[in-house]
């Protein structure tokens, strides 16, 4: 198996089946939360292999105006990050996943149906926070323990808890279960 190493422009640099976060202000690439919000992450060898083959056929070979390489690129440079949540939202549509709508409209008449560029007037199309929150609460709703979970997607545990944690309270008590023994 190849083995991938590279740096990339954004502060991420993947090795073997680790991402690494670097937080890059003096070139344009900070993190909301700054140097704290650097992190190293252990990703699946399907999500590696996947960034391989992106990598090696997709990406475009580009740098930015510091001489980095970013992992998401375009003909004219980095991925702009509007460009990838509008890259993102028309795949989010139901009537893409489902061939149905919601909104009991009909498919071939709807503009956000049949446009790209209209898909996030659906309104079902997500913004990026409930993308995010959905990812979050798919790892505790997989037994993650919370002090490494906010490790991961840097965030403290009373902003997890208040903005991500989206699980109902029959989740959060089956999610107790393991621990009755200990009562």
């Amino acid at each position: 198996m190849r083995t991938l190493v590279q740096e990339f422009g954004h502060g991420y640099r993947i090795s073997g089946a680790l991402l690494k976060f670097r937080n890059r202000k003096s070139a344009g690439t900070a993190f909301k939360n700054g140097k704290s919000g650097e992190r190293d992450i252990t990703i699946s060898e399907g999500l590696r292999k996947t960034l391989v083959d992106y990598i090696e056929v997709k990406r475009e070979t580009q740098s930015d105006e510091y001489g980095r390489e970013p992992l998401f690129t375009t003909i004219n440079g980095r991925l702009p990050r509007q460009r990838a949540y509008k890259t993102l939202v028309p795949i989010t549509r139901p009537c893409v996943l489902t061939n149905s709508c919601p909104h009991e409209r009909r498919i071939d008449g709807c503009e956000a149906a049949q446009s790209v560029e209209n898909a996030p007037s659906c309104p079902s199309s997500p913004s990026l926070q409930p993308i995010r929150r959905g990812s979050i609460t798919y790892h505790i709703n997989r037994d993650w323990p919370k002090e490494k979970l906010i490790e991961r997607v840097d965030v403290s545990v009373s902003v997890l808890d208040k903005h991500y944690d989206a699980r109902t309270k029959e989740q959060e008590r089956h999610g107790r279960r393991e621990f009755i023994d200990l009562l």
